[in-house]
């Protein structure tokens, strides 16, 4: 939705002038606060499209685009200190919540393996 925002940000404030409503009273500094931002979310979007594939299995490409994101985000500049604070809030959200995947174990599952079983036994 911000992406939109920004895209359509003139043509808003002239539907608002038609309409007779209130213009958007967004700022150049809030304009490039919010392309900034939607530019630091690219990389959740793309990770999100790809983790929600149905017909492949994902379960694999999380630590990987996870550390994509992560490393994405280090190699942002930003151009303002809103921006900054920002990208450091989700860096750390990142570190935080996400930082125990790479040391997950996946075991065979005992299922799996009680179906092979049966399977060798006919």
């Amino acid at each position: 939705m911000i992406e939109k925002v920004v895209q359509q940000a003139e043509q808003l404030k002239i539907a608002a002038v038609k309409l007779k409503r209130a213009a958007l009273n967004i700022t150049a500094e809030n304009m490039m606060l919010l392309e900034e931002v939607c530019e630091m979310l690219k990389s959740f979007q793309e990770a999100t499209t790809t983790l929600s594939g149905a017909k492949y299995p994902t379960a694999s490409l999380i630590v990987p685009t996870v550390v994509g994101i992560h490393r994405a985000l280090e190699k942002l500049e930003t151009k303002s200190e809103s921006a900054l604070k920002v990208k450091d809030c989700l860096l750390s959200q990142i570190s935080t919540r996400l930082s125990s995947l790479e040391s997950v174990r996946c075991q065979p599952s005992s299922i799996h393996g009680l179906k092979l079983f049966n399977n060798v036994q006919k």
